[in-house]
């Protein structure tokens, strides 16, 4: 335990103390960010570079007056040369460093060199060059204009010369906050994350005059750099087999886009635009990370096209954006099955559906409720056909949940629908012999509210008996 813990535990109103210091402290500097800060480069250079810059002059001019450590001419032009070929050749490094870093950034989209130019994006670079560049210059004139009559007499401009040391070492130290910047940006996840800042929901409120050969996401989607640039990321992602990074990066996109939804006022968002665009996006990508067997990023995208639309749910209360949304990802699992036979996969996208199910059985909307059982169904049984066991189960227990949900939520109707579905799909699975997935279904059925038996018993002769039939 340190110093000052041992204080507050004998004196906790040292401690309250403290914390309301900071809490009030902490809101005045943010008051005065919001006030007169209007971007981020505008205040980390006031706070991280100007702010200490100020403090240097003052230091300076008490140094001088108090006529401390004065030099001599032959020490005063040492010094500074040494000063000024020491911050060119750090600032050398520096441009060197960043464009490594672009040239990094590039290898997953072309795009990023644009958000490199951007100061509110890349502060510290920037500020480190101008930083570097004023000292440059300031030492140089100050060099320029040493003088005296004798080389050993104090030299003249001691406070400048206090400016151009301190400043220095103001310069060095300022390193360690671009020295982190660089280093996060290397991580293309940290990329994503401040691209993903830019993404609003009024770069899409608008009406264009779209080419008739062009869908109008398309060209919503080519005017937007930034999701674009995004885009390219996650993309690279998966064609490496970067299974961590593709799932950080639709999280990412995916969270802000149901941040910028949350953000606006009810009623005031036209919403399709955005959806239109984000969800061609998403269906790109889910597409070629089934293609690459990246199954947590297909996963995940399906989580997210389900997640997007709740929000946009949640806003508008308009139950369209949850069957656009269940629709996409039901077509993503007709499209593994189809094209890959991948049940393991298949049921994962199968099973994100159910976010949604409490708020379509709880707003009681019976053809919602029938179109999200039905397309359900079809999968379950399309998934009998191609003989993926995981997939069809998925599909019964997710129709007994909607049942389970819509009985709790005192809707028979739509319970006695959900159960008359999910015997259709057991029939099926009857008709196809998958007696063993169906015994497995059976040992679950008390999970939910269901008026569904299950009685599967294995003869000693290989056959089956289902509910009292021999098959």
């Amino acid at each position: 335990m340190g110093l000052y813990e041992r204080i507050v535990s004998h004196f906790p109103f040292i401690g309250t103390s403290v914390e309301s210091i900071k809490v009030h402290i902490g809101a005045f500097v943010e008051s005065i960010r919001i006030r007169y800060f209007k971007n981020r480069f505008d205040w980390v250079f006031f706070k991280d570079y100007f702010l200490p810059f100020f403090i240097i002059l003052l230091a300076s001019w008490l140094l001088t007056y108090l006529g401390w450590w004065n030099s001599n001419l032959s020490s005063a032009q040492y010094l500074v040369s040494a000063v000024v070929q020491a911050e060119a050749a750090i600032l050398a490094i520096i441009v060197t460093l960043t464009l490594y870093v672009v040239q990094n950034a590039q290898s997953y989209s072309p795009r990023i060199t644009e958000f490199f130019m951007k100061r509110d994006k890349n502060p510290h670079f920037w500020s480190i060059v101008v930083i570097y560049s004023f000292a440059l210059i300031y030492g140089v004139f100050i060099l320029k204009a040493l003088k005296t009559s004798n080389s050993d007499a104090v030299s003249n401009l001691q406070y400048s010369l206090w400016v151009v040391c301190l400043l220095g070492v103001q310069a060095f130290l300022s390193l360690k906050n671009y020295v982190i910047q660089t280093l996060n940006l290397l991580k293309p996840t940290e990329l994503i994350n401040q691209l993903a800042d830019d993404i609003k929901i009024d770069c899409f409120l608008y009406e264009s005059d779209f080419p008739t050969d062009v869908k109008q996401q398309d060209v919503l989607l080519f005017q937007n750099e930034t999701i674009m640039s995004i885009v390219d990321i996650i993309h690279t992602a998966i064609l490496n087999h970067d299974t961590d990074m593709s799932v950080k990066g639709v999280d990412q996109l995916s969270g802000q886009v149901m941040h910028e939804i949350a953000i606006q006022k009810d009623g005031s968002g036209d919403y399709n635009n955005l959806l239109a665009v984000i969800n061609g996006v998403l269906a790109d990508l889910s597409k070629l990370a089934i293609k690459k067997n990246n199954y947590m990023c297909a996963s995940k995208i399906a989580e997210s096209t389900i997640s997007i639309g709740i929000e946009a749910y949640n806003k508008t209360e308009d139950l369209k954006f949850l069957r656009s949304q269940h629709g996409i990802v039901v077509e993503n699992v007709a499209y593994v099955l189809n094209s890959f036979e991948n049940d393991y996969l298949a049921s994962k996208i199968l099973y994100s559906t159910s976010l949604s199910y409490a708020i379509v059985a709880k707003k009681d909307n019976r053809e919602l409720s029938e179109y999200f059982i039905s397309s359900i169904e079809l999968a379950g049984v399309s998934a009998i056909g191609h003989l993926n066991v995981n997939t069809t189960k998925a599909a019964i227990f997710l129709i007994l949940l909607f049942g389970t949900i819509s009985k709790k939520n005192d809707n028979a109707d739509m319970f006695d629908i959900c159960d008359e579905s999910a015997k259709r799909i057991i029939d099926a699975a009857v008709r196809h012999g998958q007696f063993s997935m169906l015994s497995d279904v059976s040992r679950h059925l008390s999970i939910y509210d269901t008026q569904i038996q299950i009685v599967v018993e294995k003869r000693d002769n290989g056959n089956y008996m289902y509910n009292g039939t021999i098959y």
